[in-house]
């Protein structure tokens, strides 16, 4: 087992620290990287590698050859269709996936079988043991998901496995339902094998990727729905109590 600490996107939050924080749990084998058009000194620093942010030649809430049965995203795509307020940076979300097959191509070498990848913003709670899910991701050629939900569970300091329901509409809102054709997506364990940049790559141009913690699931658990979701752990910073 070899691990990678993949950062990729825009450039954010608490960087030092959130590096550290990653490190702390993972080792020291750190990449970053960001797009080409946010080259500064700070990304220079980091010795980020670069890459042409993708066009979204598609809105993959609405226009994707593709369905996610998430009601969560049936309903997003139900109100985007109806003009409905939705923020336009949603449209976006997929280039994170699109980004991180750059990396894995590019600036990653194949000894690294084991990746971590996070985004700049993630803060790692160092209070947690995540020993079981490396070994989880690494044994079984699998995903793991990690992320804080409001309400659910706001804790980034105690983990909480995701129970393997798929959601139906009408359930009720309380219940942990981010697994079913979802993986968390603050930070994500998964095994190299797992993830077909050149199937990212062809899946984006012909219109097929979906956004955010529904492609992630697309492009790192389906057909077999092995992967786990779990609530603690990591987090988008600003979350975090």
């Amino acid at each position: 087992m070899k691990i990678a600490i993949c950062f990729s996107g825009i450039i954010r939050g608490n960087i030092e620290r959130n590096i550290d924080s990653a490190k702390e749990h993972f080792g020291n084998n750190v990449f970053c990287s960001t797009w080409s058009s946010l080259k500064s000194q700070q990304s220079d620093d980091l010795k980020c590698a670069y890459f042409d942010e993708p066009e979204m030649h598609y809105n993959p809430w609405t226009e994707c050859e593709s369905e996610s049965s998430h009601p969560k995203y049936v309903g997003y795509k139900r109100n985007f269709r109806a003009g409905k307020s939705m923020h336009a940076k949603l449209a976006h979300a997929a280039k994170q996936i699109v980004g991180h097959a750059h990396q894995l191509t590019h600036q990653v070498t194949e000894e690294y079988d084991l990746i971590v990848r996070a985004r700049w913003d993630t803060f790692t709670s160092s209070n947690v043991d995540f020993t079981k899910y490396l070994e989880y991701a690494y044994e079984n050629k699998a995903s793991v998901g990690f992320a804080i939900r409001g309400s659910r569970h706001s804790n980034v300091n105690k983990m909480y496995e995701i129970p393997k329901i798929y959601p139906k509409e009408k359930q009720d809102a309380t219940v942990s339902n981010d697994w079913g054709w979802w993986l968390n997506d603050n930070l994500i364990i998964h095994h190299r094998s797992r993830f077909d940049s050149d199937r990212v790559f062809d899946m984006y141009k012909n219109k097929q990727l979906l956004p955010a913690e529904y492609g992630w699931y697309q492009v790192l658990s389906e057909p077999k729905d092995d992967h786990i979701s779990v609530y603690g752990g990591a987090s988008i910073e600003r979350y975090v109590r």
